[in-house]
Parts: C-alpha cells; structure tokens; sequence
C-alpha cells in the first residue's frame, strides 16, 4: 500500500490570465498562480519538489470547514 506524501509549498499570493490579475479561475481554465514559501522553511521548487502533474490541494483549516457547512444545511 502506498500513502501520498503531502508537501506544504506554501501560499498563493496572485493568480493571472493572460497577463492580468484575477481573484479567481474557474474550472479548466489556465492561470499562472505565484506561490510564497511558508515562512521559515526553504522554497518549494518546481521541477525538484514538485510537477506540473501533482495535484495541488487548498490546505483548510476546520473553522473555515464549518463555516462553509453552515450554509449548506
């Protein structure tokens, strides 16, 4: 059995499309995001630490978790 190992790379600070500031992107579609290092630890390097074929995943904290289901329900 394998067990993914997750990596924190850090925090996405801008995101672009065609060269233009957005506050979102939808599904699919291509953006350029830039990422700061977490504080303290070395940057995560593309193409050492990670590819362009690792899933990226938002890290969430469990208050933002329910305050997002108290909408929901």
């Amino acid at each position: 059995m394998c067990v993914a190992q997750f990596i924190e790379v850090g925090r996405v600070s801008s995101m672009q499309v065609n060269h233009k500031a957005v506050e979102k992107a939808l599904k699919g579609q291509d953006v350029c995001i830039k990422i700061d290092p977490v504080p303290g630890e070395a940057p995560k390097m593309y193409g050492r630490h990670f590819e362009h074929t690792d899933l990226l995943v938002s890290k969430v904290c469990s208050e933002f978790c329910m305050w997002v289901c108290s909408f929901s329900f």
